[in-house]
């Protein structure tokens, strides 16, 4: 994405004739810009590309100390995210690029900008102002520890929030001049630069939690599957071992061969029958009949027994997505606390000064 912040106005530059974009912050995403356009890129030359058409859509104009002066800050966001190939829900490691050109501060008696050209240099400083003083804040911050940062007091300084504070490495480059009339200037900048080194971040890796919660959450359903595929074949099994003319009738021939085996304890001692007629044969039906009733119990036992472990393997997953949404208000409500100590600080010291 590639944006610019002109008199406090933030216009998208990958856009034709865009219009004003809003400024908004989430407990999510942090601070972000409403219909701000991001395209999908796979090389640096289509980055350079993307980033010389913005250029010509960037607002500048000529003043007597510049030829081509810009008369906004322009911010190029690089979001990059590396997932291993080959393997199933990895994790993906998220990073970000931001690159800030900021317009030069203005002087009137040196540029003679009036009308509309005094009132864009006017912004301008202000905003440079406004990003000093945050610096300066979080360069306080670390070294008594407490200290409020007015990252709102400029459109400038909100995008920049985490650039600055957050989990990132930050680094400021001076365009300075040589010339001997250009020498208050150039110490300006240089003192103006140097501000940035006091401040201190600690950065960690940025690995997507979301991602890696789903694929706990999808190694949970693939358990799941599993177990009841398994569970379905020894179903399958047991039905085969108790299908008529398979199991049964050999196991009832076997227990009227030898009834007094020991592998036949479970099987009751049936009476000789004569078979010399076409009569019904009750005792072996009803043998059978017994057998297919204590499968039958069996395979209803099971199916009563997946179904528990499969409620309570959902009852589970409910549970994790409740605490995960747990962790998002504590962590809302935590940043309002925050933001709520910072301002009574910058109030007590308001009154004390």
């Amino acid at each position: 994405s590639y944006l610019e912040v002109y008199n406090e106005v933030i216009y998208d530059l990958l856009v034709k004739s865009s219009g004003p974009l809003e400024l908004r912050e989430g407990p999510d995403q942090g601070v972000c810009v409403a219909g701000l356009r991001r395209i999908p890129v796979t090389s640096p030359a289509e980055i350079m590309g993307l980033l010389e058409d913005g250029n010509h859509r960037r607002k500048t104009d000529s003043t007597d100390a510049n030829a081509t002066s810009s008369r906004s800050h322009a911010v190029l966001e690089i979001m990059v995210r590396r997932c291993p190939r080959n393997q199933y829900r990895a994790n993906v490691l998220i990073g970000k690029l931001t690159l800030v050109d900021l317009a030069g501060s203005e002087r009137a008696a040196e540029t003679n900008n009036i009308g509309q050209k005094l009132r864009d240099g006017a912004n301008i400083n202000r905003s440079l102002l406004a990003l000093a003083n945050c610096i300066n804040a979080l360069g306080k911050q670390q070294k008594t520890g407490v200290a409020y940062v007015p990252y709102r007091n400029s459109k400038l300084t909100r995008l920049l929030k985490d650039s600055l504070s957050g989990n990132s490495r930050t680094a400021m480059v001076a365009t300075i001049s040589a010339a001997h009339d250009q020498y208050h200037h150039s110490v300006n900048t240089l003192k103006y630069a140097d501000r940035a080194k006091e401040i201190k971040t600690h950065v960690v890796q940025n690995v997507g939690s979301v991602e890696r919660h789903i694929a706990d959450y999808q190694n949970i359903i693939d358990n799941l599957q599993t177990e009841v595929q398994s569970l379905k074949t020894r179903l399958a099994d047991r039905a085969a071992l108790s299908a008529p003319g398979f199991g049964s009738s050999a196991i009832l021939a076997a227990a009227a061969a030898d009834p007094s085996s020991p592998g036949n304890s479970s099987v009751p001692h049936l009476p000789a029958i004569s078979t010399a007629g076409s009569g019904p044969v009750p005792s072996s039906a009803g043998a059978v009949g017994s057998a297919e009733a204590d499968t039958l119990a069996w395979i209803d036992g099971l199916a009563q027994e997946i179904n528990e472990n499969v409620e309570e393997r959902i009852n589970l997953q409910k549970a994790l997505f409740e605490l995960e949404d747990i962790n998002v208000c504590n962590k809302y409500e935590l940043q309002n606390i925050e933001n709520m100590l910072r301002t009574g600080v910058a109030h007590k010291n308001a009154a004390n000064s």
